[in-house]
């Protein structure tokens, strides 16, 4: 998404909690989280790349959504931050 894209979305953010007691932006584009690991990273990406149906050339769902390695990094990234979440509980 970019620099860009991410101020907007944490200035959202924090428009919408000022004090962050009940919501916050996690920044996952450095290097803890996703470094070496974003969208033009290949094989090692963790977002899957733009993907398109054949015939009606709809984007599919799992386009440009996290891969497995990269929801986990996600989480992750959450729990660093020191929210908390059940998804690293298994």
């Amino acid at each position: 998404m970019g620099r860009l894209g991410n101020g907007v979305i944490a200035g959202v953010i924090l428009g919408l909690d000022p004090t962050g007691s009940i919501i916050g932006y996690v920044d996952v584009t450095g290097d803890d989280a996703f470094g070496g690991h974003g969208l033009c990273d290949g094989t090692a990406s963790y977002i899957f790349p733009p993907a398109f149906h054949p015939t009606t050339q709809a984007p599919l769902p799992s386009s440009l959504h996290p891969t497995p390695a990269g929801q986990l990094a996600y989480a992750e990234a959450i729990v660093d931050a020191g929210f908390v979440t059940t998804a690293l509980s298994s």
